[in-house]
């Protein structure tokens, strides 16, 4: 009876804080949404949401264009979009689903991923060089019902209700998007090419308000023709405007390569996304995995460290936010995989550490995502993470590429398709190349703390150091008890 009178309780504050935060959207001053911050510390649960709340006034004060994002966020979607993103991402997110994840880390030892990416097809209207879903064309699109079991058990046991949908083209499947309507106290983060979002799909997602479309793009007009093909950009950016004035929450994604880095953060790129109505951007640098991998296509060392001076300066200027897979390690504590912060559910079903990790050792046909995190491959990836400290070299499979290598020699995860393995055979010497020179450019960096700007101050360093700490001990506890059952057993 306590226990529910506790979550009514927590429900409750939940409620009055998103009323809160969705008056001061609607009313769109800089007033308000200080005011907004101060709800949203004083009410938070938790020292490191409270920390958040801190920092994002402090930055807000100081005149950064977070502000002007709030803003734009709050002018250009419509009441149910504005409230399926509010409600979803930081209400059910940040704090109905708290007292969840914090249980779970008691009862297993680590905290659980805070978010799941999945990729529910391999089939595709267009034909992009270097597109690793090729690899999995042919095979059977994942289950609805394995989607909507998994989705169920995240949100039950660990309080997640922020997941990621890929492809392939995800609007393949207009089943998803009863998906989406049933779990409405979600948000779907949506990887598309835009190409089949008509004005009827369109419309049903503002309905919906709890999906937010990523439309992919490789920079201007010419670079995206010549890998999506002949009028592309056009078609993209009519249903990015349609997707904006049907008051949709729409951004973009890039991957970065050697020959377009200089265009995808430049300001006239930033600048048209802005007009397309972009509030979210995501970037992610090529990899040699999929259709025909090249490794002359990577970034430079020189070009990794480029892309991550330019974002930098673009997110102090621009009033769009954006997101620097790799480049912003040090904001989510080094490497996501392994369940340390996601995971990768593939249209097989197998439950990949990372979405360019194509190694599983478990399937989700035959378990759940609970059992698979404490395989001890996906333990093993965790335990290593942050490596040497430096987070701004984050990934083990191109920063630190003999990390893998180890974890492949001793576990042995199966390939999920045909050619993935040359990660670790063919490519070798190339990432190990790549890795020296990246090494040579961000270690200096990061002694020089020219990182530190993208944490929301010292506030949230030390409240990051803390948890961290916590985490660890916690896991030592849960370690040493699973050993000691062992002994008693024995």
């Amino acid at each position: 009876m306590k226990r529910v009178l506790i979550q009514r309780l927590q429900k409750g504050v939940a409620n009055h804080l998103g009323n809160k935060i969705m008056a001061a959207l609607a009313d769109g001053s800089d007033e308000q949404i200080i005011r907004m911050t101060n709800y949203w510390e004083r009410l938070a649960l938790v020292d490191e949401h409270k920390a958040g709340a801190r920092g994002l006034r402090e930055i807000i004060e100081k005149g950064h264009p977070i502000g002007k994002w709030l803003k734009r966020l709050s002018a250009q979607v419509n009441p149910a979009s504005r409230k399926g993103f509010v409600g979803n991402v930081f209400i059910n997110s940040m704090f109905v689903g708290e007292e969840k994840r914090l249980a779970f880390r008691d009862r297993e030892g680590f905290r659980p991923p805070d978010l799941i990416v999945f990729s529910v097809t391999s089939r595709c209207n267009l034909n992009c060089r270097g597109c690793w879903a090729k690899e999995y064309r042919g095979n059977p699109d994942l289950s609805w019902d394995v989607i909507d079991r998994t989705i169920t058990e995240a949100k039950e046991k660990f309080g997640l209700h922020f997941f990621t949908i890929t492809g392939g083209e995800p609007f393949m499947r207009p089943d998803m998007l009863d998906l989406y309507a049933k779990h409405n106290d979600c948000w779907f983060l949506i990887y598309t090419n835009g190409t089949l979002i008509t004005k009827d799909v369109a419309r049903r997602l503002a309905k919906l308000g709890n999906t937010g479309p990523m439309l992919s793009v490789e920079g201007m007009e010419a670079e995206t023709d010549a890998r999506r093909g002949k009028g592309m950009f056009k078609k993209i950016e009519r249903t990015a405007k349609m997707l904006r004035d049907e008051g949709v929450v729409v951004g973009f994604s890039v991957t970065a390569t050697r020959n377009n880095v200089e265009v995808v953060s430049s300001d006239e790129f930033i600048d048209t996304m802005l007009d397309w109505g972009a509030l979210i951007g995501w970037y992610f640098q090529y990899v040699p995995i999929g259709d025909r991998p090249d490794t002359n296509l990577m970034l430079t060392p020189e070009q990794r460290d480029y892309l991550r001076r330019r974002i930098d300066k673009q997110r102090a200027a621009k009033p769009v936010f954006l997101a620097d897979f790799w480049n912003d390690g040090a904001a989510v504590d080094g490497c996501m995989a392994g369940g340390k912060r996601y995971l990768h559910i593939n249209n097989n079903g197998d439950i990949e550490p990372c979405v360019f990790c194509h190694f599983a050792v478990d399937n989700i046909y035959d378990t759940t995502v609970t059992e698979a995190l404490k395989s001890p491959f996906f333990r093993a990836i965790r335990e290593r993470i942050p490596y040497d400290g430096n987070m701004l070299r984050c990934c083990m499979l191109f920063d630190r590429p003999q990390v893998f290598r180890e974890h492949y020699r001793r576990f042995h995860p199966r390939p999920t398709h045909k050619g993935a393995e040359s990660l670790v055979t063919d490519l070798a010497e190339a990432l190990d190349r790549n890795r020296d020179g990246v090494a040579a450019i961000l270690d200096k960096a990061w002694a020089e703390g020219d990182w530190q700007h993208i944490l929301s101050g010292k506030i949230e360093k030390e409240e990051r150091q803390r948890r961290a700490a916590e985490d660890r001990a916690i896991a030592a506890a849960a370690a040493g008890s699973g050993a000691g059952a062992q002994a008693a057993a024995g």
